[in-house]
């Protein structure tokens, strides 16, 4: 579950950070949730960690992304190779989602120095799917979510 916000309270009367933090909390425990927090309007990476402990994420599964619309491309990119990492890799869920993929924050940021190695690492050569968006809240998403019976 990755969650990608400009990193400002925006006044949900529906959420609040301790129930988010508890539903993150108790979707953790099972053995195939991996939840991330890609945030935008974080000054450092720490900045962001700190905004996504206090919603109940793990620190290394955060990361922040420049508010500019190359660095947009760039992080969305880089996510999409670390969801891919993730998938491939033998334990579904992670507590260090960005360093499984090997990555940094400069791997979410724009740089325009020209070299190659600035560009995010490319994803699996597979077909495109249709570009679609598919909108749902946090509640529908985790209410129609495979249930793992935890033997009680």
């Amino acid at each position: 579950m990755v969650v990608i916000t400009d990193g400002f309270e925006n006044a949900s009367t529906d959420y609040d950070a301790r129930t988010v933090a508890e539903l993150v909390r108790d979707y953790e425990q099972r053995p195939n949730w991996t939840f991330v927090y890609l945030g935008a309007g974080h000054d450092s990476i720490d900045d962001a960690q700190r905004a996504a402990i206090h919603m109940g994420y793990k620190a290394d599964n955060a990361m922040h992304w420049a508010h500019d619309p190359a660095s947009a491309r760039k992080a969305m990119h880089s996510l999409a190779h670390a969801t891919d990492a993730r998938r491939r890799a033998a334990a579904r869920k992670s507590e260090k989602f960005f360093d499984d993929a090997g990555q940094t924050d400069a791997d979410y940021k724009h740089t325009d120095t020209g070299d190659s190695a600035a560009h995010p690492k490319p994803l699996s050569h597979r077909p495109k799917a249709p570009n679609q968006i598919h909108r749902r809240t946090l509640r529908d998403a985790l209410r129609t979510s495979k249930r793992v019976d935890r033997g009680n």
